[in-house]
C-alpha cells in the first residue's frame, strides 16, 4: 500500500528488526575442526535463491539528518522503500549493502571452490 513520505506517495515494506528467528538449516561442520562452518554446494544454492528472491539492486541506505533531512530512516529500492523498525544505522548499511555484497561473495567462493 504506497504511503505518504513527505516526498510524495511511495511503496513501502516495513521491517521490525526485534523479531529473531532461528537459522531454518544447519551448516556443514568440519570433521577436523569443530568451529570451522563449512558451506556446501546446497548451502550456496539456497542462499543464492534467497538472495534472488529479494528485491533486485541496487539498494541504498538513506538515514535522516544525514542523507535527507526530514523524514526517516529507509533502503531505497528499485520497488520501493523498505523502512526499519528497530535496527541501528549500522544494521541498516549492513542490509542494503547486503544486495550487492552477498552475490559478489557468493561468486568469489564458487571460484575459490573450483580451484
Amino acid at each position: 500500500m504506497p504511503t505518504w513520505t513527505g516526498r510524495g506517495f511511495e511503496n513501502r515494506h516495513a521491517i521490525n528488526t526485534n523479531v529473531v528467528r532461528k537459522p531454518s538449516g544447519q551448516f556443514a561442520i568440519d570433521k577436523q575442526d569443530k568451529n570451522k562452518i563449512m558451506l556446501t554446494d546446497q548451502d550456496l544454492t539456497e542462499i543464492a535463491d534467497r538472495c534472488n528472491k529479494a528485491t533486485g539492486g541496487p539498494w541504498k541506505s538513506f538515514i535522516e539528518g544525514c542523507d535527507h533531512e526530514s523524514g526517516s530512516d529507509f533502503i531505497q529500492t528499485p520497488d520501493g522503500d523498505i523502512e526499519l523498525i528497530g535496527g541501528t544505522r549500522d544494521d541498516q548499511d549492513f542490509i542494503a549493502h547486503s544486495r550487492t555484497d552477498i552475490p559478489k561473495l557468493i561468486e568469489e567462493i564458487k571460484r575459490l571452490k573450483a580451484k
